[in-house]
């Protein structure tokens, strides 16, 4: 059987981080790290970014760490 959870409050906070933030896109991926305890972004597309660089897609890779 399933379990019907529903968020009734919720809260967002400031973190603290460092370097520059990925860019805005679409179609990425994202993913959790457990033993990094990080969560990881690649590629994806930015239209205004990939027709500048003449690409598809962007090639990058983003991992933030959460501790």
């Amino acid at each position: 059987s399933t379990v019907d959870s529903k968020v009734v409050t919720g809260e967002f906070i400031n973190i603290r981080s460092a370097g520059q933030p990925p860019c805005a896109r679409f179609g990425h991926q994202m993913g959790y790290l457990p033993i990094a305890n990080a969560i990881m972004i690649c590629g994806g597309r930015n239209d205004a970014l990939c027709t500048q660089n003449l690409t598809p897609v962007l090639n990058d890779l983003h991992l933030f760490l959460l501790d």
